[in-house]
């Protein structure tokens, strides 16, 4: 028996976690992964990395993550024998599990491939510019936080826009990532100093 194609994998593989990723939040849906999975893919293109790897880990990549401390670190085994269950090779499902596992800013263990710093530059990308401003809000109003600085104590949209966000730009790993990436990066900062001017107008 003929084994299938990338393409019939993938499409396989988007069948069964379509109904997964339902229990994200909003920044961290099907939508995000199907965004993450297009910018791995054309990173890739420029880049080289085997997209045996890299688009399946792009589309696992937040698999879980509101279900473990560390949803990077605690899904290998449950991506590793999602993938199996897919039709994917045994020998690249560990390599696509790591993909994953090393995919975050917090994660203990960072990239260290071709694949792994692909999917970690395309997930970066989507922290910042105009979808990185929205993805910011959608994760606060999930997490109940304030919006901006106040009085309030405890973590903000805001502080979130300038203390995470704005550092993935210099997390990036690949040419073709940082050639995307830099005036996502600009708007990104653009906006952080436009918000904080309208709200010292008003004292906060």
């Amino acid at each position: 028996m003929q084994e299938p194609d990338l393409a019939q994998l993938q499409g396989r593989l988007l069948e069964a976690v379509a109904p997964l990723y339902e229990r994200n939040d909003p920044a961290h849906d099907l939508a995000h992964a199907l965004r993450v999975t297009t910018l791995a893919e054309k990173i890739a293109g420029e880049e080289g990395g085997d997209l045996r790897i890299v688009l399946p880990g792009a589309l696992c990549h937040d698999l879980g993550r509101w279900e473990a401390p560390s949803h990077s670190d605690a899904n290998g085994e449950f991506i590793a024998a999602l993938l199996i269950g897919q039709g994917y090779h045994p020998e690249l499902c560990q390599k696509i599990a790591r993909v994953v596992q090393r995919h975050s800013l917090s994660s203990p263990m960072p990239p260290e491939t071709r694949e792994e710093k692909i999917v970690f530059d395309a997930d970066k990308l989507e922290s910042l510019g105009a979808i990185g401003v929205g993805r910011c809000f959608a994760v606060s109003g999930s997490l109940d936080q304030s919006l901006f600085e106040s009085s309030t104590e405890g973590v903000t949209a805001q502080a979130m826009l300038t203390n995470h966000l704005s550092r993935s730009y210099g997390r990036l790993h690949t040419e073709s990532a940082k050639r995307i990436g830099e005036p996502r990066y600009r708007f990104l900062l653009n906006y952080i100093e436009q918000l904080e001017s309208e709200l010292a107008l008003v004292g906060e």
